[in-house]
Parts: structure tokens; sequence; C-alpha cells
């Protein structure tokens, strides 16, 4: 019997490795314990998260608000179910097509579905995603997004007056509100450009380090309300932000608002702390502490 090339047995298994990796899954080698937000406060943390057998089971927000995780057999998230103290408000479901997100569900505290965001990707990377509002619910829009941290979100809080015109007229069924087209660049979102139904777009650009990111996997429905400048795209990043540009038009594009990042690295190599500068002045932002 012929001998296989110790190389080539390396690459078989390097090749298998890869293949057997799972899509969407957030499994860094150093665990977020909490993130702190100085903008909102430097003593106790924005979120805190509780484990259970490795996972995510839990996220707990400085004013009392709970989001509980539940897991498919693949170990991606399904559902997240959202309480303010004992009092459940609503919960999101996500859908997945070959281990890859494929759609994202928003329903009420009465079990409705009044949102939905269906994912197009390439490779494995999302290049573009588009948001339905159903229309029976256009008039408690305003009502339900204001009323739930969950639904507070980068995409998901349109401007309701749009809302109400966009389905005035309409019945039944679903209709769209925006689109978002990702560009990517070396594995990281360096473009975003969400188109309104009534033309009116938010562009935003971004650039990265070359570190490891440690919210890199972490669920899109979460990451979504989060107030980091490429959320919720950046779960979907390998890189941490260093800038973040911002405009809005209806026509054209307008003078973009720039923010840049300094980011202190521990010995994990997954950054600690996150200072921002704007108009020339630099402040500590954010703080990543690590289970040890």
């Amino acid at each position: 019997m012929k001998k296989i090339p110790f190389i080539l047995i390396v690459f078989l298994t390097l090749f298998l490795i890869s293949g057997c990796q799972k899509e969407d899954v957030y499994n860094p080698k150093e665990k977020i314990q909490s993130i702190f937000d100085y903008t909102i406060s430097s003593k106790s943390p924005y979120i805190s998260f509780l484990y259970e057998e490795e996972k995510i089971s839990k996220a707990v927000f400085y004013d009392q608000t709970i989001f509980e995780f539940e897991y498919n057999e693949d170990d991606q998230v399904s559902a997240i179910y959202s309480y303010y103290g004992n009092k459940p408000y609503g919960y999101v479901t996500m859908t997945y097509l070959d281990k890859k997100l494929s759609k994202v569900e928003y329903y009420d505290n009465s079990n409705v579905v009044f949102q939905k965001d269906t994912f197009y990707r390439n490779d494995g990377q999302i290049y573009g995603y588009k948001s339905y509002l159903a229309a029976k619910r256009s008039k408690d829009y305003e009502t339900i997004t204001q009323n739930s941290r969950l639904f507070q979100t980068y995409m998901h809080v349109q401007n309701p007056k749009s809302v109400k015109a966009i389905t005035a007229d309409v019945k039944s069924g679903f209709v769209l509100i925006s689109q978002t087209n990702v560009t990517y660049t070396k594995g990281n979102v360096t473009q975003l450009e969400t188109v309104y139904q009534n033309g009116f777009t938010v562009l935003s650009n971004f650039t990265y380090d070359s570190e490891k990111n440690p919210l890199y996997g972490l669920p899109f429905a979460f990451m979504d309300h989060m107030n980091f400048p490429s959320a919720p795209i950046s779960s979907y990043c390998k890189n941490n932000f260093i800038s973040a540009s911002y405009c809005e038009y209806y026509v054209s594009p307008c003078d973009a608002t720039v923010e840049n990042f300094e980011l202190v690295y521990q010995n994990n190599d997954y950054p600690s702390q996150i200072y921002s500068n704007i108009n020339y002045e630099t402040v500590l932002r954010w703080q990543f502490n690590y289970i040890e």
C-alpha cells in the first residue's frame, strides 16, 4: 500500500476541520462576561452575559431588561425571548438555511408577527437584506417599537410617518419597507447602504484593524439593537472597527460624520477598551470584560 505524504495528511485534516465548522455560531476562545458603555454608566455594566453548557443563556441589561436564548441542534440561536423584570414583551425567531441565517421574524406580546427580514448571501457572507412590515400592524408600529428594547434597533425602527404612508392602501400581507446592501472587504463589512421605499437613504462606511473581534458569531437579532457603530453586522466581521462614517440623504450623499476609535488589547488578543474620537475629543467609550 502506498504511503500518503505527511503534508497531504495535514492538508486533508485542515480541509475536513474547516469544512465542519458551523456557520453563524458564537464560539470564541475568550467568552465575554460583560460590556460597559461609559455614556450610560461607568459603575455598572451595560450588559452582562450568563452561560450554560458553554453557550449564552441570558443577557441582562442595566435597566432590568432580560433576553433569554434558545438554541437549535446546530448550537445556533433560534429564538430570543424578551422580559422587563418578569413581564414578557415579545420575541424573535431566526431561521437558518444550510446553517446560515436566512430569515428573522419579530413578534409582539400577542404572538403576532409584525416585521420580518430576509437575507441574501454569497459564499456565506450577507450581501443584502430586506425588511418587511405586516400591513395590518402599521398603525401599532410606533407603539410596538418605542415600548420594547428588543425592537428599538439599528435596522427595525423606521420612520413612523413613512410606515403609515407606505401601508395606507395595503389591506393584508407584508409590504417592503427597506433594502440594505452590504459591501465586504477581507471578511469585514465596509459599507452599509439602506434604501427606504420613499427614497430616503442611510449610508455608513467602516474601517478595521487586523485583530480578533470578540463579537464575531453573536446572533444578528441580538446585535441588531446594540449601539456599536456597525451593529448588527458587526457580529459578521472578523476584525474590530477603527472608524465609522454616517450620512443620510434623499438625492445625493452628504458630508459624512466620521468617528474614529482607538482599541486597547489584553494578552488574549481581544480588545479590552475602546476609545472614541469625535470632534477632536477622545473618551473611553466601551470596556469588554472576559470570563477568566
